[in-house]
């Protein structure tokens, strides 16, 4: 037993019953890491899991009374960094406990559900419906829905590279001071609502308040999101190119396709020869595109892979009935939420970001040289896996695009070769003016100081006036 108790163990208890409330050393340091190559963070002091937005209330409305911070925490996968809270003394709100579906809703198409529910368990019962519901690429099976929302680029982007903001229509949140508060067009903006069933009506847009702020605004505990039907007609392939401006043509000729190739439903995934190798065992060390289009009958996949398959041969490529099962397997069969092959490879470290369209070559390019010059030149290509890919995003006006490492942490110095990467990654891309995938941990941190003396002005004016006492995750944004 331990003596010296956290001050607010036994009152947390209350809330929430004493076997869900830890403060052993061991799940205190535990919870100080995140998933990455990055050093741990603040160790809290204890660590709760409430199983309703009441409980989470109750606690945060304790906390602020004695002025006790609290950091929230979902399912632990941010790779960037774990940099809130104060040591020995913060609440660790793990909000895992909180997955329930609240309401899906077939026919106005959307869904409510628990701020700590996995992405993948969330597709599932969405599926179920025959709908499907923006969430996030990989990892499916550990990302939250909360954490998502808070930390990855204001919402997070599927596997059709869009942006998932335009998708969420509101929140629940817990405020710093205990308040519940529910977003969007539904129950906070018109008291005789039932559902939150738009984004805008009747108000300003505060939800977009609390997309990707880190946790700091308050603690989201219920997320609606708009759904989709969900096409079962599919196709998946994949053509080989001998160069990457190759690649890039079919690319951008993919990009201006509208209305043709709708980004909603047609995917595309462009690997660098690193990757190639990397996802097909060394049969392939070409620039790949790989493509998936989900249509709501024959007729309309026959068009949409007709049209897609003249501008990749027009373009220069090669098909391949090794590509094409490659690309079944990641889309239609689902192995990239998986990540599949690419985990056993080591330890992650990603280094993602997104700019626009005409800028991506140089950006991506020059990111990708220097990973693979620096693997090389400290001797470590036996233990490192680089994997390069650039895809089009937001309707392809914009790219995302990146150059990851998969590790073998057990080889002493790769950590520190990762990390040191990973570091490098921000200043580049700060210093070129676009953004990094994530606003999490040492991401967010590197953004605000790149913000503008008015914006970090007016963004501390927010902080201030919501979260007086800055109990909510402090330590985000360079200590806002």
């Amino acid at each position: 037993m331990k003596n010296n108790r956290h001050k607010l163990y036994s009152a947390l208890a209350d809330i929430v019953g004493d076997e869900y409330v830890n403060d052993s050393e061991y799940a205190m340091r535990a919870y100080a890491h995140d998933s990455s190559v990055n050093p741990p963070g603040p160790v809290p002091g204890v660590a709760v899991a409430p199983i309703s937005t009441e409980q989470v209330s109750k606690i945060v409305y304790k906390a602020n009374d004695l002025g006790v911070s609290i950091v929230p925490r979902g399912g632990g996968a941010n790779i960037h960094g774990y940099t809130a809270g104060r040591e020995g003394e913060s609440i660790l709100m793990d909000l895992t406990r909180m997955r329930k579906i609240v309401k899906l809703d077939p026919v106005s198409r959307f869904v409510t559900a628990e701020a700590g529910i996995v992405l993948g368990e969330l597709s599932r019962h969405v599926e179920d419906q025959d709908l499907f519901v923006h969430t996030v690429g990989v990892p499916q099976y550990v990302d939250s829905l909360g954490g998502l929302m808070s930390g990855q680029e204001g919402g997070g982007q599927n596997l059709d590279n869009n942006p998932n903001w335009r998708y969420v229509l509101g929140f629940k949140v817990v405020l710093p001071n205990g308040d519940i508060v529910q977003t969007g067009a539904g129950p906070g903006t018109n008291q005789n609502a039932v559902d939150t069933f738009g984004r805008t009506f009747g108000a300003p847009d505060m939800t977009g308040l609390f997309l990707g702020d880190c946790g700091t605004f308050g603690i989201k505990t219920e997320v609606t999101l708009q759904l989709f039907p969900d096409r079962k007609t599919r196709i998946a392939g994949g053509y080989a190119f001998d160069s990457f401006e190759a690649q890039w043509k079919a690319m951008t000729a993919l990009m201006d396709a509208e209305p043709y190739v709708d980004n909603l439903y047609t995917q595309h995934f462009a690997l660098a020869p690193e990757s190639a190798r990397l996802m097909t065992g060394g049969q392939f060390d070409n620039w790949l595109v790989l493509y998936c289009v989900r249509a709501m009958n024959e007729e309309e996949l026959a068009v949409r892979k007709a049209f897609i398959e003249k501008v990749f041969v027009d373009a220069g490529g090669q098909p391949s009935t090794v590509l094409d099962s490659l690309a079944a397997e990641n889309y239609i069969h689902k192995r990239m939420y998986e990540t599949g092959d690419l985990v056993s490879a080591g330890m992650w470290q990603w280094s993602e970001s997104i700019c626009m369209r005409q800028d991506a070559p140089g950006h991506y390019l020059d990111w990708r040289d220097y990973v693979l010059n620096e693997v090389e030149r400290r001797g470590v290509g036996d233990h490192v896996k680089v994997h390069s890919f650039v895809v089009p995003f937001d309707g392809g006006r914009l790219a995302f695009h990146a150059s990851n490492l998969f590790i073998d942490d057990t080889v002493d110095g790769l950590r520190q070769f990762a990390f040191e990467i990973e570091e490098k990654y921000r200043s580049f891309v700060a210093e070129r003016g676009f953004f990094t995938e994530n606003n999490q941990g040492r991401d967010a941190d590197n953004a605000a100081q790149n913000w503008s003396p008015t914006f970090r002005t007016m963004m501390s004016s927010i902080k201030k006036a919501i979260d007086p006492k800055g109990i909510m995750n402090p330590g985000v944004w360079n200590k806002l």
